[in-house]
Formats: C-alpha cells, sequence, structure tokens
C-alpha cells in the first residue's frame, strides 16, 4: 500500500528476484517508493514486507511483459492509481539457449516482446511525464551480451544489442540528457548459474545505483571494468542505462 506523498517513486519491473529486487532494496535505502512488477506474486510481496520495515512503501503489479499489450497496460495502470513516476528501471528480461534454427518459435517471441518491445514501450509511454516534470530517470538494463554476437543465444544477444543502442540514442536537441553508466561484468559460465549470480546481485545493484546518481561508488569485485560516460546538457532529466552479466 503506497502511504508517503513525500518520497520519489520508483518502478522496477522484474522485481521478483535478482537484480531486479536487489535495485528495489538499493533505491529503498535511498528514499524511494516503489512500484514492484514481475510475473510472480509471492516474492515481490515478501520484497514489499520487507522494504515497509525499512520505511519504503511498495505497490505490487503483477505484469507479464511477454503478453503482447502488457506494457501498455501496466503504464496505464500507473497512471489510473495516479502515480507519478521518477524513476523506471528496465530491469525485466528472458533468455534461451539453443540453436537458432531449433530454438522454440515461442520462446523468441517472449524474448523480443520482453527484452525490446515491452522494454521500449514503457520507457516511451512513461518519459514524456518526466520530460513535463523536468525531472527523472530511465534506466535500462542490458548485458555484455550487448556487445557482440553469442553462439546458442543469437536472438537474446541481439535483443541486449537492441538495448544498448536505444541507451544510447542521443536526444540532447529535444532537452534530454543522458547519463549512462556502463556496468561490465564477467559473464558466469555455463546456464547463467543462479548461485554464481545471486552472489553479486546485491554488489552490482548498489554500484549500479550509486553510479546511477552521481556518487560512483566502485566497490565491486565481480566487475572487470567500468566506464562511465557523461553527457550533460539538462541535468534535471536524466536517461541511463546499466550493463550486466
Amino acid at each position: 500500500m503506497m502511504t508517503s506523498t513525500t518520497r520519489p517513486l520508483a518502478v522496477v519491473t522484474g522485481a521478483s528476484s535478482g537484480i531486479g529486487a536487489d535495485l528495489a532494496r538499493e533505491l529503498a535505502r535511498d528514499g524511494y517508493d516503489l512500484v514492484l512488477t514481475a510475473r510472480t506474486l509471492a516474492p515481490m510481496q515478501a520484497l514489499a514486507a520487507e522494504l515497509d520495515a525499512r520505511g519504503a512503501s511498495s505497490v505490487i503489479l503483477p505484469a507479464d511483459l511477454s503478453r503482447p499489450g502488457a506494457a501498455a497496460e501496466l503504464a496505464s495502470t500507473i497512471e489510473a492509481r495516479g502515480l507519478s513516476v521518477d524513476v523506471l528501471v528496465n530491469n525485466a528480461g528472458l533468455g534461451a539457449i539453443g540453436r537458432f534454427d531449433q530454438i522454440d518459435p515461442g520462446r523468441v517471441s517472449e524474448m523480443l516482446q520482453v527484452n525490446v518491445v515491452a522494454l521500449t514501450e514503457l520507457t516511451r509511454m512513461l518519459l514524456p511525464g518526466m520530460v513535463a516534470r523536468r525531472r527523472g530517470r530511465v534506466m535500462l538494463v542490458a548485458s555484455t551480451a550487448s556487445f557482440q554476437p553469442g553462439p546458442r543465444m543469437a536472438v537474446y544477444f541481439a535483443t541486449k544489442a537492441y538495448v544498448l543502442s536505444l541507451g544510447d540514442d542521443d536526444e540532447r536537441g529535444r532537452g534530454c540528457a543522458h547519463r549512462l553508466s556502463r556496468l561490465e561484468g564477467r559473464p558466469p559460465s555455463g546456464d547463467h548459474r543462479r548461485a554464481q549470480q545471486h552472489s553479486c546481485d546485491r554488489r552490482q545493484a548498489g554500484a549500479a545505483l550509486d553510479h546511477f546518481a552521481g556518487r560512483q561508488r566502485l566497490d565491486v569485485a565481480s566487475l572487470t571494468r567500468i566506464r562511465l560516460e557523461l553527457v550533460n546538457h539538462t541535468p534535471d532529466l536524466t536517461a541511463a542505462a546499466l550493463i550486466r552479466p
């Protein structure tokens, strides 16, 4: 239940686990209330209770962004509730491994819908309000896969290249400033081993938010190199891209 009217509000997609949940924790630590959205309700309820104990209110909006139209419905629900979004974290993502000619076509469609279409639509729908208020940030969570093609993960790698390209879009002439924070880590071997990934999720989330807010704390052992590019034009509005392994 959202009770505060003075704290800024952040929307986090894919907030049920992993980096998404830890980004929500970091945002709460930094004084934000949260809109949590993902497919699985129970983990978000547990996270909301945890955040409430830290003084952050949460609204839970279950959504399956692999379904066409889900991003528009989510944006409409946020608007209908009168919620003013200060930060959008596009963290939700899907992957799959297999030969391109053998991979399930349905899974391909879901990857494109979540990694490209929903991310683009949600950003397009929420960004104008930030522009009108002259404040706001958008974080696009991509991957080291953004920088090269990948064997047996052609579609996933291609979708993440799209995310990187979108985050690099130059809109300075339209009154937007872009802060591009690229955190490039060493990918886990194998099928994205959850135990290994979880051990660095929180450290990466904290470093990402520090870059995002301009604090530039770089104590993240799992990152192999970090590049930070700042283009300042209208400081009140910032778009950012976080690159994760």
